[in-house]
């Protein structure tokens, strides 16, 4: 259970809240039930997780909204191979900062709920140590319960295979290629014409653990997208990622990480986004109940439209969050945690620009 103080829920200006309906201030309720299993069935793995939750708001009732989240997957070993199915669904409300096209005031936009359903299944053969080809496929589509918001929505299967080398030595080593089709809704470009495109990228992965107390994830690759339809933008270049843990004496941990990758957005009329995440986060244990931690990051994007967009719509951001809290265990299956933040977000103009700080308490119950 979590309630939080927020100075601007509207993620927005004091202008685009009134015309939204909206207010600024607002205090927000949060029950939620989360579920973990894991089981061997036979030879395979087995593992089921759940969230459901529901956020109450003080004085703006219209946001009252369910959160839910399932996912399942498997590790199923057949001879020399592996199979890995994996099913999710999520169900949330679309957050206020992500719908850039002003509502119509005759049919507000604001309660915009979306869904996400993932399905995928991936096939490795070989030793390890050695070398292991995989290969798989992932099938997502995602729709808005709002007719405003119905040009965002779009069904992506994606394609992935390579070669993966592990040893001690070397760590996990894989060079992969992969292309994802993405069907957009076919009244996603003003300008009409096929809202179908293919995203293909080449690349090389490593995953390495550095002694026992650093642990990272890294990836380069070269992406291409290409569409038929003549309107829509295209994007040629570098994409990477990099995750990064580390124990730092006995009680502080560090994770950072970075990226730029190319998806789609339930909250945006484009036909694609090019996000550049960057972020780190301080964890330090005071003792075996109490913990603190600190946080940052920034994250910039740009959006794929098909035709110059209106001047009120988001063609690039900078999101800037940083917050923080701290966590106390009271027993084995209490937590206490009070925490607090702050975020701003410049776009392109100033219509678009706000800042926003919140703070709160949650309590945690394990069984």
């Amino acid at each position: 259970l979590s309630g939080v103080y927020e100075d601007n829920a509207a993620r927005s200006s004091a202008i685009l809240a009134q015309q939204r309906g909206l207010e600024l201030e607002d205090y927000i309720i949060s029950p939620s039930v989360s579920l973990t299993l894991a089981r061997m069935v036979g030879t395979a793995e087995v593992q089921v997780s759940g969230r459901l939750g529901y956020e109450f708001h003080a004085n703006n009732s219209d946001l009252d909204s369910e959160r839910i989240e399932v996912a399942a997957n498997a590790d199923i070993p057949v001879g020399p191979c592996r199979i890995t199915p994996e099913v999710g669904f999520q169900r949330r409300r679309s957050d206020l900062r992500d719908i850039v096209i002003v509502p119509d005031p005759v049919a507000p936009g604001v309660t915009n709920i979306e869904n996400v359903q993932r399905y995928g299944v991936t096939l490795g053969c070989g030793r390890t140590p050695g070398l292991a080809p995989f290969a798989g496929v992932a099938y997502e589509k995602a729709d808005n319960s709002s007719e405003q918001r119905a040009r965002a929505e779009y069904s992506a299967t994606t394609y992935r295979g390579g070669l993966r080398y592990s040893s001690p030595a070397v760590g996990e080593l894989s060079l992969y290629g992969s292309r994802r089709i993405t069907e957009l809704s076919p009244i996603a470009y003003a300008a009409g014409g096929d809202t179908d495109y293919n995203f293909d990228e080449v690349g090389l992965e490593i995953k390495r653990d550095i002694g026992s107390r650093v642990q990272a994830t890294a990836s380069v690759g070269y992406g291409r997208l290409d569409s038929d339809n003549l309107f829509v933008q295209s994007f040629k270049g570098v994409v990477w990622s990099l995750d990064l843990t580390a124990l730092i004496g006995p009680n502080l941990r560090v994770s950072a990480g970075t990226g730029r990758e190319v998806g789609n957005s339930l909250s945006s009329d484009a036909g694609f986004v090019v996000s550049t995440p960057h972020r780190i986060r301080l964890e330090y244990a005071f003792s075996d109940r109490m913990q603190f931690d600190l946080g940052g990051s920034i994250t910039k994007r740009r959006y794929g439209y098909d035709v110059v967009p209106d001047p009120l719509t988001i063609t690039n951001e900078n999101l800037r969050l940083i917050d923080g809290g701290m966590t106390l265990a009271v027993g084995r299956r209490l937590n206490l945690r009070l925490f607090a933040g702050h975020e701003r977000r410049n776009a392109n103009g100033t219509f678009y620009d706000y800042k926003a700080s919140f703070a709160g308490a949650s309590i945690g119950l394990k069984f």
